[in-house]
Parts: C-alpha cells; structure tokens; sequence
C-alpha cells in the first residue's frame, strides 16, 4: 500500500552515513503490513526535508516506531 510518513523529527544521520539521509521528515512509499509491532515497516523511495525539499538517497526498508510519526498518509 502507498503511503507518505511525516515524522515529529527528522530520522538520525551520524556523520559517517546512515541508513537515511540527514534532515529526512517525510518518507513516500509502501507499506509492509506484515511488519514489526510499534511502528510501520515501509520500503522508503522518496526522502523529503521538512519543507518538502527532495533529498537525495537510495531505496531503503526501514522499521518507524510511531514515537518517531506525527501522521501518515495512506493511499487507495
């Protein structure tokens, strides 16, 4: 299922790399159903900033735990 994650912080980045790129607040793309408890599993192809500038970075699947989201946008 489609969906778009805006969170309450962006995702940590340490200096040396990270599984997301640094300031990543809205996350576009699918949702595992079948994922973790506590959060949302999603396979993140689009990164955005917090003013929605599209940040650069590789696909990802990624474990989001709902401490991390402000709301999500699911898509039909």
């Amino acid at each position: 299922m489609p969906i778009t994650v805006f969170l309450r912080s962006p995702l940590f980045a340490p200096r040396d790399g990270a599984a997301a790129p640094a300031r990543a607040m809205v996350l576009t793309g699918t949702l595992h159903e079948d994922g973790l408890s506590g959060g949302l599993t999603l396979t993140v192809q689009g990164w955005a900033d917090q003013d929605g500038r599209s940040l650069s970075a590789p696909a990802r699947k990624l474990f989001v735990p709902y401490a991390k989201i402000d709301h999500a946008l699911l898509e039909d």
